[in-house]
């Protein structure tokens, strides 16, 4: 027998085995070199959602020097996934919608014999009553809604509790609540849209208060009015999210751009393509986007949201004072990352969630903005735009930011933004629990995740390697084929979702891999030592040159562009002179001339620095005659492009 003290056990990940009902540990014991895994048995007999801490509880006593460095909201998250598979019995489950659901107007107003035909499409056994799998069946799998919101709806609308059901009378006054597009006037309760659910379709929300809202799909346009108290999460908007009339609410908003107008004391998590606008607000506090959910990636790339380009700070006031600001940077100490876990097919068969932007640091509150040079469609006159201080830095040595975790499964917590805002903790996840789980049940996932945190650190390691706001920025392709990489490396992805890698993590997202400072971190003949050797001789010199060949992509890019409004400017001032208007002073067509004849020749000197600097991005003539003979060939019958074509071989 090996005996130790509590303290040495060092836990590396966990995983659930749902036939037996129980987790499973595996630690290590790094004085004794031992390896080893622990069973821990869970009462599923009796108990709930609310029970879950309390048995988190005991299981630490019962297990204490196995789960003494664990936390108690770790493992009641575990026993909740647990105890759902166990009283949720696997069912046939209804494929999810595709297109327009037959509730897409459902409302007030809707006829009896449209209530009565979606009445009949859920009975499926046609007795009558609804049952609460009946609802789940509907709402959760065919609709996409939340199991709390299923269970909320056959809870009110139930007929009696000696014969739980929904009959057709109730099921008709509660109707209007199954359009997936229209939330109004909801009081304490839990929505959530899962991916699939919306088809892309505009939502609106209304008159909510205290309410808790997950839209975990993209949609086209979303209008927010009239709420308090509410929390809201918003997948990719591929247009605007208007929030209207809103008070003390906290939003999680990813959009094209954000538009409120009299919002008092509310906090948005913002990811926004272009500058957001406020006005007749105050109080508002903004930081950059910090939530995870399923697909969340995917969803940002399908609706070509670059994580690198967020204007979240880039305000503009239409009530801006020259004395305030109507809006501050949300302290660091302040910022809540929201992590919203979904079942898929079973409750044992886990969505892990994700997020295509890096976690948020004090150093990114303090950046300056972005500006895109196009204009937010405020009027002719100044507006006067007072920028917020920059916050202060946190208190103590916190390094992250704190977590709210959300599950699909009924509430018994008071329900509301600071409700939800009061279960967040700054959690240090460096057992691998979340990692471990998800490689027990979904190694596949696991790979997943563990290549999107490979593509934010080569991000990080690209902006390393040219410091400063005008750093290259790698190309989606150039990221895929890197983390694509990955997958084929089963050894490192299992290194980089250690512990050991959890350990050095930081110091990789702030030094450069050939960084020597790096090696004082990891002793010879350590984990950590051949992950960073791993990453530098698999990946470094690779986003060294991407890096190379991005900056002089990007100077070529803005080169043509500056060439290109020179041009015109040039046509625009001879076609003046020919009709006899020579102004040779402000606003006339020469100073514009003026102008970007000095913006061309800052990019073409800039070109000729990034070629200068990017020696190994070697011109290479004989692929390019080639690539140009295909491209000739292949447009010949099309005359137009033909001669455009022969333009660039110089009419070879």
């Amino acid at each position: 027998d090996i005996q130790c003290r509590a303290e040495e056990i060092v836990c590396k990940r966990f995983g659930l085995n749902f036939e037996r009902g129980c987790i499973l540990l595996e630690y290590e014991v790094p004085s004794q070199y031992l390896l080893a895994h622990h069973v821990i048995e869970v009462d599923l007999q009796q108990g709930g959602p609310s029970d879950d801490l309390s048995d988190a509880g005991r299981l630490k006593q019962m297990h204490g020097p196995w789960l003494a460095a664990v936390c108690p909201e770790q493992l009641s998250r575990l026993i909740g996934r647990l105890r759902a598979a166990r009283v949720t019995p696997e069912r046939p489950r209804r494929q999810r919608v595709q297109g327009l659901p037959p509730v897409a107007r459902a409302s007030k107003r809707s006829k009896v014999e449209e209530v009565q035909k979606i009445f009949d499409e859920i009975d499926v056994e046609g007795c009558g009553r609804l049952s609460m799998a009946d609802l789940e069946s509907y709402m959760c799998d065919y609709l996409g809604f939340g199991r709390a919101e299923a269970s909320s709806f056959f809870k009110r609308y139930s007929t009696s509790q000696d014969q739980p059901g929904v009959a057709f009378d109730r099921f008709k006054e509660g109707y209007a609540e199954l359009n997936p597009f229209m939330m109004m006037q909801r009081k304490q309760e839990v929505l959530l849209r899962k991916p699939g659910s919306l088809g892309g379709q505009q939502v609106n929300l209304d008159g909510l208060e205290d309410c808790e809202v997950y839209v975990c799909d993209p949609t086209a346009q979303f209008f927010i009015d009239f709420c308090k108290g509410c929390a809201v999460l918003l997948a990719p908007c591929e247009s605007s999210v208007f929030v209207r009339d809103c008070e003390d609410c906290t939003f999680w908003i990813a959009a094209q751009q954000l538009r409120t107008n009299n919002c008092h004391r509310c906090t948005f998590y913002l990811y926004s393509k272009t500058e957001p606008i406020v006005e007749t607000s105050t109080d508002l506090s903004f930081a950059p986007w910090s939530a995870k959910f399923p697909k969340c990636s995917q969803q940002f790339s399908q609706t070509k949201f670059d994580p690198q380009r967020n204007f979240w700070t880039a305000v503009f006031d239409f009530s801006g004072d020259k004395t305030k600001s109507n809006w501050r940077i949300q302290p660091f100490d302040e910022v809540v990352e929201l992590c919203v876990e979904l079942d898929n097919e079973s409750p044992s068969d886990i969505l892990p969630p994700d997020s295509p932007l890096v976690s948020v640091a004090h150093a990114t509150l303090c950046e300056p903005p972005l500006s895109s040079g196009e204009s937010s469609g405020e009027s002719v006159s100044a507006i006067p735009q007072t920028r917020p201080q920059i916050p202060p830095s946190p208190r103590g040595a916190f390094t992250k930011v704190k977590k709210c975790f959300v599950q699909d499964k009924s509430v018994s917590r008071p329900i509301g933004a600071k409700h939800l805002l009061a279960t967040s903790k700054r959690l240090d996840l460096r057992t691998g629990t979340w990692l471990g789980l998800l490689k027990s049940v979904n190694t596949g996932a696991y790979t997943d995740n563990v290549a999107t945190r490979l593509r934010l650190l080569l991000v990080q390691q690209a902006k390393l390697r040219s410091p400063g706001r005008n750093a290259p920025q790698l190309s989606q392709e150039a990221l895929d084929t890197l983390s694509g990489r990955l997958k084929e490396d089963p050894v490192l992805a299992e290194a980089l979702g250690s512990v050991s890698a959890l350990r050095i993590w930081h110091k990789l997202e702030k030094l450069p891999l050939d960084s020597p400072k790096l090696l004082d971190v990891a002793p010879l003949d350590s984990q950590e030592r051949w992950i960073i050797e791993a990453l530098k001789a698999g990946y470094y010199s690779d986003v060294e040159e991407l890096v190379n060949k991005s900056a002089v992509t990007a100077a070529v890019k803005e080169a043509s562009d500056k060439m290109k409004a020179l041009r015109e400017a040039v046509d625009s001032a001879a076609f003046s002179a020919a009709q006899g208007v020579q102004v040779a002073g402000a606003g006339g067509a020469l100073s514009q001339v003026e102008k970007t004849s000095a913006e061309a020749a800052a990019a073409l000197q800039a070109l000729a620095k990034a070629r200068e600097s990017a020696q190994v991005v070697a011109s290479d003539p004989l692929a390019w005659r080639n690539k140009l003979g295909e491209l000739q060939a292949t447009h010949a019958s099309e005359p137009a492009v033909a001669s455009e074509l022969k333009r660039l071989s110089g009419g070879q």
